[in-house]
């Protein structure tokens, strides 16, 4: 739910290079994820995969809004569903 010049920051500070989107101007992605922190307005941590044919093909909730996301297991699926 960041606004951009917050996105912005975060990605020159860690060196992302790809595109980001936000949330902030509507919660509808929030709500339909089940990804809505009410009471503080943010996204819980959460991981998808998409694979090519538009289909979730992983997902992964943090129980912990502090706690970093598996990075193996999602990467090992994005290589499963590009073979």
């Amino acid at each position: 739910m960041d606004l951009p010049f917050a996105q912005h920051r975060w990605r020159t500070e860690a060196g992302v290079t790809h595109r980001l989107v936000s949330a902030h101007k509507n919660e509808a992605f929030a709500k339909e994820y089940g990804l809505l922190v009410q009471e503080h307005r943010l996204l819980r941590r959460a991981v998808f995969v998409i694979g090519p044919d538009d289909r979730v093909a992983y997902v992964e909730y943090v129980k912990e809004q502090l706690d970093e996301p598996d990075y193996a297991r999602p990467l090992e699926v994005v290589k499963a569903v590009l073979r």
